[in-house]
Order: structure tokens, then sequence, then C-alpha cells
């Protein structure tokens, strides 16, 4: 796998679900490859899965570092156009990533901003509640519950989308959840938890 950058690539998207460490260290080859061959959409999609890798296991938190450092790279010498659901998914797994690691970078601020006015714009309804799920993540760890309302319609969608992956919708009912336990209304809490199951 070590010369084709998009096998590598792939080899490691399959293999993040059962062994996300490995796949981490396969998509940071790609990461490397796709820099050297100048291949924006390969860079930001190795990027976005190596982040995504690296939160799904649950283990070092600290690998986020060099994620973070290469995202700040990324901003500075932007390596080429990509599509905006690219750009959209990228920005989704940065605020993931932000707002685990380091959820005072300043940059993170400007980045909830292009993903509050994302969702509203953005045509793909899967790449729509990944951004509602990852602005309601941010909304509720720092409680801002009055933001949190203005994305529960999306995340009251990815409820009933049969299409869209069954991580979005476990994590949009448990989100909704939360946001009617804060609110006191148990009972809608616990119907949420139930339809997230």
């Amino acid at each position: 796998f070590d010369t084709d950058a998009w096998l590598n690539y792939w080899y490691a998207v399959a293999l993040k679900p059962t062994d996300p460490l490995s796949a981490e260290m396969y998509l940071d080859k790609s990461y490397q490859q796709f820099v050297l061959n100048r291949d924006a959409e390969g860079i930001y999609l190795s990027w976005q899965a190596a982040v995504e890798s690296i939160i799904l296991s649950w283990h070092d938190f600290s690998k986020l570092g060099m994620w973070i450092s290469r995202f700040d790279e990324l901003r500075e010498t932007n390596p080429g156009r990509t599509s905006i659901d690219i750009k959209a998914q990228f920005y989704a797994t940065a605020i993931q990533a932000l707002s685990v690691y380091d959820p005072q970078r300043t940059w993170l601020k400007n980045l909830l901003k292009i993903s509050e006015h994302l969702i509203h714009i953005i045509p793909i309804k899967k790449i729509k509640l990944a951004l509602a799920v990852q602005l309601g993540t941010y909304y509720l760890f720092t409680c801002q519950l009055a933001k949190t309302k203005t994305i529960s319609h999306f995340l009251e969608i990815a409820l009933d989308e049969k299409k869209i992956p069954p991580l979005l919708r476990i994590t949009s009912a448990f989100f909704l959840g939360l946001q009617k336990l804060y609110a006191a209304d148990a009972k809608s809490a616990l119907n949420f938890f139930y339809q997230g199951l």
C-alpha cells in the first residue's frame, strides 16, 4: 500500500471501525503522500478520517495535537480547491477535534461561524446532519442551550432519516434527549433516548 495513496486511504477507512489506531497510522502515510502529490481532496479526506479514528478509539487524544498542527498548516497553505461537501465534512471533524483537544483555540470560534452558515446552505442532507451533530456536541458541552435550539430541527430530521449512518441518528437522539433534560422535560428526553436505541 505504500506506493498508492488512495489504496492506502481506502484500506485505512475500512480498518477504522475495527482498529482505529492502526487506521490512523495508515492515514498518516496517506496524508503525507497526498501532500507530496498536492492532492487537495486526499489531504482533506485523510486528515478527517485520521482525526475520526483517534476520537473513535477513545485511547490517546494527545495524538490529536499533530493533526491540529496540520489543520493550522492547511488553513495557512490552502493546498487547493475541493468540493463544498468535503470542506463541510472537514469543518465538522475539526469542530469535533478542537472541542475534545483544544476548546480554547481562537480559530474554533471562526470555524463555528462558518459551520453555522454552511448548515443552512449546503444541500447534502448527510453533511448537514453531520454539521448539526458536531455543533450540537460543542453547544451542549459548553452549555450554550439557546444555540442548541437553532439546530434541533436538523437533529430531529436525522431521527427519521434511514439513509444516514446509524451513529448520526443515535448521536442526534442523544443530544435531543440531553437538551430536553436540561429543560427539565424528562418524559421527552426519555422518548428521544428510546428513539436513538
